[in-house]
């Protein structure tokens, strides 16, 4: 599949489902509800937090689904059943993510630490006020130079995961992630993750000028309880895209359970146009994939 086509299906994706779609957008909504609120007490911001946090590991599950259904060759979005699993995934894929972010969350950390310090001393320092402002802009571009270089590596990460049963281990096989990448080549990876990157920036530039929108009709609940929906479809679009580049660089077959054969799918075939071998057997919707 070409980078348009996969931008395409991605683009009309989130909308094969409109019910999903709402639900999906229903569980951000509850994963931020301590944005709509002007919250004083301690003990209800932790709790607030705690279910948030729960709710959000939920949504992270989702987008595992998304990508193994997408992989399997689903072309809507896959149910919401199976909640302990979902959560399981969304836990596996914080932890992914946390584990790829250590850099930052280091640098972070340090320069929290020496700011902390060069504020501290009193008299002359080495870090006056305006050497920190300049020392904190460098640490926050350095940061975000990272992310920027290291999301497709974690995409791709996920999508092996996603694509081995959502075996933690295998968002870590770099050797497997780097060689996937290189049969799917490193000048594709860069064109699709730029074309990706200018599609959110169109959306997020449309999305927001609708925010404001509300904001000046003074529609704060309307525009709070948007805003979730809103990122539902970027984050379905995402990572729907993710897994298709994923598989592009694969050869999808049928296998059949009576006679043991395969049927090789073509672009634009999935699972769900088949119904029965050839032979009248029943169709095992186990795919063998090879890169």
């Amino acid at each position: 599949m070409k980078i348009g086509s996969i931008l395409e299906d991605s683009l009309r994706y989130p909308l094969s489902n409109l019910k999903n779609l709402l639900i999906f957008g229903i569980i951000l909504v509850i994963a931020n509800l301590y944005t709509l609120f002007s919250l004083n007490n301690i003990v209800l911001i932790v709790v607030l937090g705690i279910f948030g946090f729960i709710f959000a590991l939920i949504s992270y599950g989702y987008e595992i689904k998304i990508m193994r259904s997408t992989l399997e060759g689903y072309n809507e979005l896959p149910e919401f059943n199976q909640w302990f699993s979902i959560f399981i995934d969304g836990l596996k894929l914080f932890l992914v993510a946390f584990v790829y972010l250590i850099p930052v969350i280091l640098i972070i950390f340090a320069t929290t630490l020496s700011m902390g310090l060069g504020f501290g001393i009193k008299g002359t320092s080495i870090l006056n006020n305006m050497n920190l402002i300049v020392f904190f802009g460098v640490i926050v571009l350095v940061s975000l130079l990272y992310i920027i270089i290291i999301l497709p590596l974690v995409s791709m990460a996920l999508a092996n995961m996603a694509n081995n049963n959502s075996k933690l281990d295998e968002a870590f096989k770099f050797d497997t992630i780097l060689k996937i990448i290189s049969n799917l080549g490193w000048g594709n990876l860069v064109v699709w993750y730029i074309a990706v990157g200018i599609i959110y920036l169109v959306l997020m530039f449309v999305g927001g000028i609708i925010l404001v929108i509300f904001n000046i009709l003074h529609l704060k609940l309307v525009e709070s309880v948007l805003y979730p929906f809103y990122v539902s479809y970027m984050s379905i679009f995402f990572y729907r895209s993710v897994a298709l580049f994923y598989k592009s660089g694969m050869h999808t077959y049928l296998e059949y359970e009576n006679c043991g054969g395969y049927y090789r799918l073509e672009d634009g075939e999935s699972l769900e146009d088949f119904d029965a071998c050839q032979c009248g057997g029943k169709l095992n919707y186990q795919q063998k994939k090879t890169i």
